[in-house]
């Protein structure tokens, strides 16, 4: 759940802002947001602005002025940077199955991800199950 996701639920519980259903139906014609939608929308802006945002350059930069010390045999630097901001940003990891996960925008798949060095490839759009176990594709999400 997203940080937007979670507050607009805080906002909701405590009544803040209600449901579109309770909005009066003149405002969401046209593919517009009635005044109510256009005030809760500006509230969660000014919100989200107050907390800082994670930066994959500041991360980055912290990581490879202690990669002396940071030593996690098997990981790539650029895959634990993913790990790390997918978290901070709470992001919940995608997975098809065993074999096939979602890194860098793409599914990706190898025999074995808990073998260091294992190769990977990026997996056709229109393959529909994995060629190792069969899993069906999951729904985008």
């Amino acid at each position: 759940m997203s940080l937007r996701t979670s507050l607009e639920a805080v906002l909701r519980k405590h009544k803040i802002t209600q449901p579109i259903s309770y909005h009066s139906a003149y405002g969401h014609s046209g593919g517009r947001d009635c005044p109510e939608c256009q005030k809760a929308s500006q509230l969660l802006d000014d919100l989200l602005a107050c907390v800082p945002q994670p930066s994959r350059e500041g991360l980055e930069k912290i990581l490879v002025t202690h990669a002396g010390r940071i030593n996690i045999p098997g990981i790539p630097l650029r895959e634990l940077t993913d790990h790390l901001m997918a978290w901070m940003t709470r992001q919940t990891e995608r997975v098809w199955c065993e074999h096939i996960r979602w890194l860098n925008g793409d599914w990706m798949m190898s025999r074995s991800w808990k073998t260091a060095g294992s190769a990977t490839w990026c997996v056709n759009e229109y393959e529909s199950f994995c060629r190792y176990c069969a899993a069906p594709r999951p729904g985008d999400g």
